[in-house]
């Protein structure tokens, strides 16, 4: 539940939705991320077992986007990706058609 509050800080591949997570990073802060399970869904604190921690700035910290993510996120935008993808590609395709004129016109 902890993790749909995040998810928008994610970079995931369109269409299925993978997201890699460090799993090693993650076992650190788990309790943390179980502690605020818990503050969003009382009914869910006799049902497991694990050590209270509410340092939840951890959370924060781990959902930072390293770089590569960024570009990542940035690069799959759609109007970004419209831009320095597909304009340059239909660029080189007009050029390529006017040479083609330009050569039967001799």
């Amino acid at each position: 539940d902890i993790f749909k509050d995040y998810i928008n800080e994610l970079p995931y591949y369109y269409g299925n939705c993978d997201v890699f997570i460090n799993n090693s990073d993650f076992l650190v802060i788990k309790d943390v991320f179980i502690t605020k399970s818990i503050e969003k869904h009382p009914w869910l604190k006799s049902k497991i077992v694990y050590n209270e921690n509410t340092n939840f700035s951890l959370i924060d910290d781990y959902f930072k986007i390293p770089l590569i993510g960024l570009l990542y996120k940035v690069f799959t935008m759609k109007y970004v990706y419209l831009i320095i993808v597909i304009l340059p590609i239909f660029i080189c395709f007009i050029y390529e058609i006017y040479q083609i004129i330009k050569e039967i016109k001799r």
